[in-house]
């Protein structure tokens, strides 16, 4: 059995429960027994629980026990560092495929693709147009979801070929949601007010360089936040475990991005950063970071 699954430590997100169903899909469809699987189901946070909740029909990928793991072939979709999955396990093991958009971490893979899009459902649903096989109308409408959550509705780190996927799936497959619904929908902002400042703080939270770096991510659609952001930093500088805490605001009322840095260790970042416009972590803010780091 080929086990497909996404990133699952510390969250999981949509394009990576969607990219795993299909790639294993595409698998199955080509006669390779395949499961897409769940590794932590903590990792599933609210906001991705919520536009699941608007794909009526699609059923949640089943948890994996480590021994099924480990007696398994595997497939990483929308990641390629083993700590955000089985790794995090302690399993050692060279996966069958590896499909993602992001910057290349350097896993070995029997099969590896890895090319910068706004989200790996592109990368796979690329595979089974190319491959002719005939999705079921709720995973392809699933993928232009996942698409266009990656890409907070198409305004980030969306290529030509994430938009020529959503054309394929529309003119193909029978979607009874238009794109600009899509877009609304699966454009999630957090109500801050609402949430503890350990949440606020592991929000979203990925970890890099072993665990020395951590970046946090906040979605907002008003200033309501702002009241409480002297505590937010506050309890950011006070309490931070990393090298370097990294805390990302991207105001989607706005269609800009603050970054605040807690620079603990490297001496190189300064205490924020604002953009006219929204940014990618995985595209623009990580390797950014990395660059600047160097092997340090």
């Amino acid at each position: 059995m080929i086990y497909v699954f996404g990133h699952n430590y510390p969250y999981t997100d949509l394009d990576s429960v969607v990219s795993a169903a299909a790639f294993a899909y595409l698998l199955r469809a080509t006669g390779r027994p395949a499961q897409a699987v769940l590794l932590n189901p903590a990792g599933l946070k609210s906001d991705v629980t919520e536009v699941l909740g608007k794909l009526e029909g699609f059923v949640l990928p089943p948890l994996v026990t480590k021994c099924e793991l480990i007696a398994g072939e595997l497939a990483l979709v929308d990641h390629n560092d083993p700590l955000q999955s089985y790794g995090f396990w302690g399993i050692s093991k060279i996966p069958l495929y590896c499909i993602d958009h992001r910057t290349d971490s350097g896993l070995v893979a029997a099969e590896k693709q890895i090319e910068i899009v706004g989200a790996t459902s592109t990368l796979v649903a690329e595979r089974i147009e190319k491959a002719g096989i005939k999705l079921t109308p709720m995973l392809a409408k699933a993928l232009v979801y996942a698409i266009s959550s990656d890409t907070r509705g198409l305004k980030i780190k969306t290529d030509q070929r994430d938009l020529a996927v959503i054309d394929y799936l529309y003119s193909t497959f029978v979607i009874d949601v238009p794109l600009e619904i899509v877009q609304k929908q699966t454009v999630t902002a957090q109500d801050v007010t609402r949430m503890s400042l350990e949440e606020i703080l592991g929000s979203n939270l990925k970890e890099y360089r072993e665990g020395r770096i951590g970046v946090a991510m906040l979605d907002v659609a008003s200033e309501d936040y702002a009241w409480r952001l002297h505590k937010i930093l506050k309890r950011a500088r006070d309490s931070s475990c990393y090298d370097l805490f990294v805390l990302m605001i991207n105001c989607l009322h706005r269609d800009t991005t603050t970054v605040y840095y807690f620079d603990n260790y490297f001496g190189s970042f300064p205490e924020q950063a604002n953009y006219d416009h929204l940014i990618s972590r995985s595209q623009d803010l990580i390797p950014a970071i990395l660059s600047k780091i160097g092997n340090i």
